[in-house]
């Protein structure tokens, strides 16, 4: 049984199919477990990174009646931005939430999607840093959160003109991430949007996080629309079990659940 602890729906501003679509394509694809995660960013200008509450409730408690025997639960994945923080923790608040999922997608206030304007005149290595830097920042200052989204975000959108982010771009940065993940007790993400072998982050970062004594691991497949629900789930999950881990983490009302692999 795959658990799916990454998915939007059009509640999501940038969601492209409706949550029970989403429901019924990761049901034929062997998911047993499922927690959405509708995005909240406050930082971002527009309401493409927003989510309207009160529908997401309603759409969610349809979701639930319509498919009574799926084990569904509802998350939100949280935009970090320090001045942000309180205006989260609000929303958080508004709804009976199974799961908060830590993300970065601003990084000095430009989001890495944007790639001509936050890669001008800018390294890998600058780049690297910069993103890791903020990544550090919010698992360190938030102060309520179950897992961290996709490692390895800022060049998910860079195609061929750089690689993926790897442990040995930084570190002592990678390091320190993972210790602070570890020490609080809370999960790191493999995210496996954009699959090609490996997610986000890869498996050297999952080797260290294993090394340094990391054991809870979440599986998102940060899927936006029914042709990429459980992309890449079967590759990852062989993955995690080849690198020593037993468990998947999934969380219900807040609840640390293990659910084997």
């Amino acid at each position: 049984m795959f658990c799916d602890y990454h998915i939007h729906s059009t509640c999501s501003g940038d969601g492209l199919s409706a949550m029970q679509e989403q429901i019924q394509a990761s049901l034929d694809k062997g998911v047993g477990k499922l927690c959405f995660t509708e995005h909240v960013d406050i930082g971002i200008v527009g309401d493409k990174f927003d989510t309207d509450l009160d529908l997401y409730a309603r759409t969610f408690e349809e979701a639930k009646r319509a498919f009574p025997k799926l084990p569904l639960f509802m998350g939100l994945e949280l935009g970090y931005v320090r001045k942000d923080v309180p205006g989260l923790q609000a929303r958080c608040a508004r709804l009976p939430l199974d799961f908060h999922l830590l993300s970065i997608h601003l990084v000095n206030g430009i989001d890495p999607f944007d790639v001509d304007i936050f890669f001008n005149n800018k390294s890998r290595e600058q780049a690297a840093v910069e993103y890791l830097q903020a990544v550090l920042e919010s698992v360190r200052e938030y102060p309520d959160y179950d897992a961290v989204a996709h490692i390895g975000y800022v060049f998910k959108f860079t195609g061929d003109r750089f690689p993926p982010l790897r442990y040995e771009d930084a570190p002592e940065l990678m390091d320190e991430i993972l210790k602070t993940i570890i020490q609080r007790g809370k999960a790191l993400e493999l995210n496996t949007s954009r699959w090609n072998g490996q997610g986000m982050p890869g498996q050297d970062v999952f080797r260290r996080y294993k090394e340094l004594g990391g054991e809870l691991v979440t599986l998102g497949s940060d899927s936006h629309r029914i042709n990429t629900v459980a992309n890449g789930f079967a590759q990852a999950t062989e993955l995690l079990k080849s690198l020593g881990f037993g468990y998947l983490a999934t969380y219900e009302k807040r609840r640390l659940v293990m659910e084997k692999l």
